[in-house]
């Protein structure tokens, strides 16, 4: 079916939190970037999603829906659509509908109705799950851990932030401090960080981490991240142990003073 127009309506749904996601923690809208599939052939491609709206295009069967700036509440992604579509047999139909995505930590559960005008024939799927084998599921939390960096503590516009455990900390100030040249590519959304020696090249939300050793070019490796770089409030943040590590600094922890001390020649 091909559809000729589309009208969104966005109707907001205030759920609030629910207890699949701790009160003191913010969801990691991000992690749910990427492509889901539910055993009943139904797929959610969410393209953009944060703690406002989501965009996502949904299939299932000959159904083939285009959702932009839908209603997030919490964990809840709330929209309605009222659409014409256009078919070979029947000619042009309206389609009325909503779709509820319900973020969890290990998935999302998804509810459809979907009606035909002229016809009165509904379409209904409630409470079916949708999975993705990379999906992994992140929670963030801001962190008053200190970094010293050989001595002296680092100062940060953005306080570091908790990810899954994991200290992150503002890019730029960061590979600053260690003396690295930084570039970055805001079409690709990555951060090229180097020296005279080594060359490393992080993406937002991608879990791998390219170390390039330039006097060596054939120890070049690619590094898994526990967590991957990601926007917080502007900044682009990155873990703290992984991209120290990577340009050879020595990284400890101290957890009863929440501090974190690196130690680079």
């Amino acid at each position: 079916m091909k559809k000729l127009t589309s009208i969104l309506l966005v109707i907001t749904l205030m759920l609030g939190l629910t207890s699949v996601f701790a009160s003191a923690e913010e969801i990691d809208y991000s992690c749910y970037k990427c492509l889901w599939s539910s055993n009943d052939g139904a797929v959610v491609d969410i393209t953009s999603v944060n703690s406002n709206t989501a965009s996502f295009v949904f299939r299932k069967g000959q159904f083939d829906i285009e959702i932009n700036n839908a209603s997030v509440s919490g964990n809840k992604v709330y929209a309605a659509y009222d659409e014409d579509w256009d078919t070979e047999s029947i000619g042009t139909v309206r389609m009325k509908g909503e779709i509820t995505l319900t973020l969890c930590d290990n998935g999302i559960w998804y509810d459809w109705t979907s009606q035909q005008i002229q016809s009165q024939t509904v379409t209904s799927v409630f409470g079916d799950f949708l999975t993705n084998p990379y999906f992994r599921y992140r929670t963030i939390s801001e962190s008053n851990a200190s970094v010293i960096f050989n001595g002296t503590k680092m100062e940060f516009e953005q306080n570091p932030i908790m990810i899954n455990d994991r200290l992150m900390i503002p890019m730029r100030a960061m590979f600053e401090t260690l003396g690295k040249t930084v570039t970055w590519d805001g079409e690709r959304l990555s951060v090229t960080a180097s020296d005279n020696n080594k060359e490393i090249y992080i993406r937002i939300t991608y879990p791998y981490m390219r170390v390039l050793d330039i006097n060596i070019p054939e120890n070049t490796k690619t590094v898994e991240l526990d967590v991957a770089p990601v926007l917080y409030r502007g900044n682009t943040m990155v873990p703290v142990r992984a991209v120290s590590e990577a340009f050879g600094a020595e990284v400890t922890w101290d957890g009863n003073t929440n501090t974190v001390y690196i130690q680079a020649d």
